[in-house]
């Protein structure tokens, strides 16, 4: 394969349509090749060797149906399949295993945090936005002609396709975001745009083309008592207090009404 000197394998390789997709299958299959070596120094490993050889389809069957209905089953050795399968899911990104451990931790974040005062949902535009374009145009190209390919992208805003097959370089965009949103504007432990974030925690997730984005839950300092708050705002002492919690709510909250055209027949 021919290589420009200055550009290294990072702009072709990032840009292959299928190249993100072997190296992503490569990275699960090591990361599976060091979870079965682990596992197979441990003693359960002669039980799942047994387990496997003598399950039937029968039993299978059954434990589908009960899992389906209750999330359990009554058969135990396919109990303890199951949860030895699940050492495999959690280290797998975007897997069964790791969206059940997440809810976990949101959980236990609430019963220790109270109650979470805001979701968000941040879908950042990865593909006109001027910085992922400039990442996308200095990738493939250097000097003059990476200015003239950003000068086709401000003029040619339609030919996004080269933008969208840089997975690198949006997945870069997207960290950089993300990581400026909360530093500077969800700023745990500081005054920011919510108040005084204590803690905070974020999903992230792909859409169909595969551009990323990212789900979550913030935190305010003192808001183990959220559940109680309307009991609060309806006492009768209560009234400038609910004025401060309706000034705060109206400072971070916006509502933006878009109505449809209706076209005349």
């Amino acid at each position: 394969m021919l290589m420009r000197p200055n550009h290294g394998l990072g702009g072709y390789f990032a840009t292959h349509p299928t190249f993100p997709f072997i190296v992503f299958n490569m990275l699960v299959r090591s990361e599976n090749r060091r979870i079965s070596y682990s596992r197979m120094n441990k003693a359960s490993f002669g039980r799942i060797e047994e387990i496997v050889a003598t399950l039937t389809p029968q039993e299978v069957e059954q434990a589908a149906a009960e899992y389906q209905e209750t999330r359990s089953t009554t058969n135990e050795r396919v109990a303890y399949l199951m949860r030895e399968v699940s050492a495999f899911g959690e280290r797998q990104h975007m897997s069964n295993e790791e969206r059940l451990y997440c809810r976990r931790k949101i959980k236990s974040l609430c019963l220790k945090r109270g109650m979470p005062c805001i979701w968000y949902t941040i879908n950042p535009n990865d593909l006109t936005n001027e910085v992922n374009m400039k990442l996308a145009a200095f990738r493939v190209a250097d000097g003059e002609e990476a200015d003239e390919l950003m000068d086709k992208f401000r003029k040619q805003i339609g030919r996004v396709q080269h933008v969208v097959r840089d997975a690198v370089s949006s997945a870069k965009f997207f960290h950089r975001e993300m990581g400026l949103f909360f530093e500077h504007l969800v700023a745990v432990g500081e005054d920011s745009v919510f108040g005084r974030v204590s803690c905070y925690f974020g999903c992230v997730e792909t859409n169909e083309r595969g551009g990323l984005h990212l789900h979550g839950l913030l935190w305010l300092e003192a808001n183990a008592q959220l559940p109680g708050l309307f009991d609060d705002l309806s006492r009768p002492d209560s009234e400038a207090y609910g004025l401060q919690v309706c000034s705060y709510i109206d400072s971070v909250f916006s509502e933006v009404r878009v109505y449809p055209k209706i076209s005349s027949l």
